[in-house]
Parts: C-alpha cells; sequence; structure tokens
C-alpha cells in the first residue's frame, strides 16, 4: 500500500498540472468568446495554436531528456546545447511563415481560410516566435524537478500560470487593443502565464536541482553522455511527438475546408482543451515509470494496477462532464458559447470519451521504454497514428457526420492505433 501512496503523492501535483494547462485553454477561449468577431478570433487561435504546437513539438521531449538522463551537472549542460538549438530552429521556421509567402500558402491556400483570417494568425504567429524556445527551458526545468520527484513545485508552476492568466483575461478584455485585435487577448495571456510558471521553475531549479546535480558524483553512466548519445535517446521522442503535434494541424487542415469551416475550426478550439482535461494528466505516467525505475520487488505489477486504476478515474471524469447536463452548463455558462456552437460541440466530446483507454497504455509502455533507454521502439507508432487518421478522413463522407466531429474521430482512431503499436513494439523488446 505504500507504493501505491508513492505513486499517488508523485502523480498528483502532475495531475493538477494537467488540469491548469486544460483550464488555461478554455480561459483564453473564454476571453475570446466574449470578445469582438467570437468564430473569426476562436478560429484564428485555433490555428495559430496548431502551428505553433506543431512546429514547437520538437522541444517537448526534454522533460523526458532530463527526467531521465540529466544524472550530473555536465550531462545538464549537454542537453541545454540541444534544448537552444532546436528551440531556435523552430523559432527559425516560425519566422519562415510570417516573413515569406509560406505563411499565406499554408494558412490561405492549405487551409482554405480568407484573407481576414490568415491576417490574423499571422500575427498571432509572429508574437508568438519565441514560444518554442521558452517551452524547451520549462520542460527541462520541470523534468530535473520529476527525477528528484519535487513535482509539488512543478505543480505549483503550473497553478501560477492559470492563476496568472485567470487575472489577466477579464483585465484585458475591455481594453482598447483587445476590443480592436481579440488574438491579442490570447497572446498576453499566453505570456503572462508563461512568465510566471518560468520563474517558479527557475526557483525551484537554483534552489534544489541545481544544488544536487553540482554535488552529484560523475557515473559512468553519465560520462558517457554526450551530444550523439542525447540524439539517440531523443530522436525517436521528438519524432513521435512532432508527427502527434501533427495530427491536430491535419484534423484542421481537412475540416478547414468542408463546409461550416470557420465554425468547426471554432469547435475544435474548445473541443481540443476541453477534453485534454479528463485524459491529459494519464501522459505522465510514463513519468512515474521512470521516477521509480529504480525501486526494487515488483514495481513493475504495482504500476500497471495504479496505471489501471488512473485509467478509470478519467473514464468516469469523461462520463460526468460529457454524458450529462453538466456539458450543456460547461459549454454555455461557463465558456460562454453561442447556442448554435454548443449544438456542434455535443458529439465531438461523445466520440473522445473512450480516449483515456489508449493514452493509459501508451504512457504506460512509452515509460518502460524511457526506462530502458529503447526510445526506438516508440518510432513506428506517430507514422500509423497519422496514417490512420488521414485514412479516416478521406474514407468517413462529409455528408456522414459535421466536420468537427469528424476530425474528432479520426483523432480518436489516431490514439487507438498509436496505444497499439506502441505496446507491440515495446513488448517485443
Amino acid at each position: 500500500m505504500l507504493i501505491y501512496l508513492q505513486f499517488a503523492r508523485f502523480t498528483l501535483p502532475l495531475a493538477i498540472t494537467v488540469v491548469a494547462f486544460s483550464f488555461s485553454g478554455q480561459v483564453i477561449n473564454s476571453g475570446l468568446a466574449r470578445s469582438p468577431r467570437t468564430v473569426e478570433s476562436l478560429a484564428a487561435f485555433a490555428l495559430a495554436w496548431g502551428i505553433i504546437e506543431f512546429f514547437g513539438a520538437a522541444i517537448y521531449p526534454f522533460r523526458q531528456v532530463s527526467l531521465v538522463l540529466a544524472e550530473d551537472a555536465r550531462a545538464l549542460r549537454k542537453i541545454y546545447q540541444l534544448v537552444f538549438a532546436v528551440g531556435l530552429l523552430s523559432a527559425a521556421i516560425i519566422s519562415g511563415l510570417v516573413l515569406t509567402p509560406a505563411g499565406t500558402w499554408l494558412i490561405e491556400d492549405l487551409h482554405g481560410a480568407d484573407a481576414g483570417l490568415n491576417a490574423v494568425v499571422t500575427y498571432a504567429l509572429a508574437w508568438l516566435i519565441p514560444i518554442p524556445l521558452l517551452d524547451g527551458l520549462i520542460r527541462t526545468w520541470s523534468g530535473l524537478l520529476m527525477r528528484l520527484r519535487r513535482t509539488e513545485i512543478v505543480s505549483a508552476a503550473s497553478m501560477a500560470e492559470i492563476g496568472t492568466m485567470i487575472v489577466v483575461v477579464p483585465l484585458l478584455l475591455p481594453t482598447d487593443i483587445v476590443q480592436a485585435q481579440p488574438i491579442c487577448l490570447a497572446i498576453f495571456a499566453i505570456y503572462a502565464g508563461k512568465l510566471a510558471d518560468s520563474t517558479i521553475l527557475l526557483w525551484g531549479h537554483f534552489t534544489v536541482t541545481r544544488p544536487k546535480l553540482g554535488a552529484a558524483p560523475v557515473t559512468e553512466a553519465a560520462a558517457g553522455i554526450t551530444v550523439s548519445h542525447l540524439w539517440r535517446f531523443y530522436w525517436p521522442l521528438s519524432m513521435t511527438i512532432a508527427l502527434q503535434g501533427a495530427s491536430r494541424p491535419l484534423v484542421n487542415l481537412f475540416v478547414s475546408r468542408s463546409a461550416g469551416g470557420k465554425e468547426a475550426l471554432a469547435v475544435l478550439a474548445v473541443v481540443y482543451s476541453l477534453t485534454y482535461l479528463p485524459y491529459g494528466w494519464l501522459n505522465d505516467l510514463r513519468a512515474v515509470v521512470a521516477a521509480f525505475s529504480s525501486v526494487g520487488g515488483e514495481v513493475r505489477a504495482q504500476l500497471r494496477r495504479f496505471a489501471a486504476a488512473c485509467c478509470g478515474v478519467a473514464l468516469a471524469l469523461n462520463i460526468i462532464l460529457f454524458w450529462t447536463p453538466l456539458r450543456e452548463i460547461i459549454l454555455r455558462d461557463l465558456i460562454g458559447l453561442e447556442s448554435s456552437l454548443v449544438e456542434l460541440c455535443r458529439e465531438p466530446l461523445l466520440l473522445f470519451s473512450a480516449v483515456p483507454l489508449a493514452v493509459t497504455v501508451r504512457a504506460y509502455f512509452q515509460g518502460i521504454a524511457m526506462v530502458e533507454r529503447r526510445t526506438h521502439a516508440l518510432a513506428p507508432s506517430a507514422p500509423c497514428r497519422i496514417g490512420i487518421i488521414l485514412a479516416v478522413l478521406a474514407l468517413v463522407p462529409v455528408t456522414a457526420m459535421a466536420g468537427a466531429s469528424r476530425g474528432i474521430l479520426a483523432l480518436a482512431a489516431g490514439f487507438f492505433i498509436e496505444a497499439v503499436v506502441v505496446w507491440w513494439f515495446v513488448r517485443r523488446r
């Protein structure tokens, strides 16, 4: 029983962190829903943030990299080198979209957006260029704290982020700049939250992790960590997460070109962040596996039972939030959507309800691969995910269901095929 309490104490702050991130998206959506040009603003934010997530996805694995490989100060310096290289490359690519006709081709020609929506998306992208590098540093610092099982500091940083957004959004909503250009509300809120998050993580780094890293003896494994070694561990995770990040922009691409594309994009902007609330924290089961890998005994069996219990909690949350009248309260009263958008959100929310099953299986076996430093076993899963998403989007007739529902069905299918492939390749050794 004691080991399960340790798992829970480690996981609970991370779960709070994910809930905070889910609410941060809803705080922004709620503000945009109450701003002028609601549909345009929500659609622009969905497109702009989808592009940032896609081209910034390469920085997401740095939490896992620092969690598993940052054994001393020397290894951390190597990790920083990789963080800055990847972060600056992502920023350069986004800058290219803003400053060259490539951005117009991506937004107008490929997504079928009109010139007005393109202008708003490009404006947002220009302001969000530094986000990938900032996120890379934030994820590295949080991984270091998780390595020392100080997840309460990670949670405090995330709570500070969402708290800052909750304060900033209503304060900025009536300002002249937001009334003239509503997407500024999302931009200012994102930066205010990141500043609060990074401040607390930096404090944790300098007071907790840096002293311990400096005093850590140089082990044989740590001494052997080179940039090449980091790259071999990093690239399968990066490719997997990058292709996972491509899932939503890919869905947005197909949905935006269908009838009622702008309304469907607005619905997806809400559904993406809302559905992440019940299942997103399950992704951190891989961190639990990695952090407790040194514990002896039957830890693998105990971790499997703990993962199953967490999955049950997530499924129960889905039923409570999306299968009861609470769904209408969230959409209409808390987020402030118009009745037409509320109606379009119902079916996508129901379609996504079983996804926690896939996420639990995927996260557990990803953790096993990280502990054994066999991240190459994860590489086949993401291409399979993209393949099934394309298949569903191409084969399900446009007339069979609304654009947002069709997109969510494809995304859910991608989760399940990815979980099966991860399970298969990690167990094959």
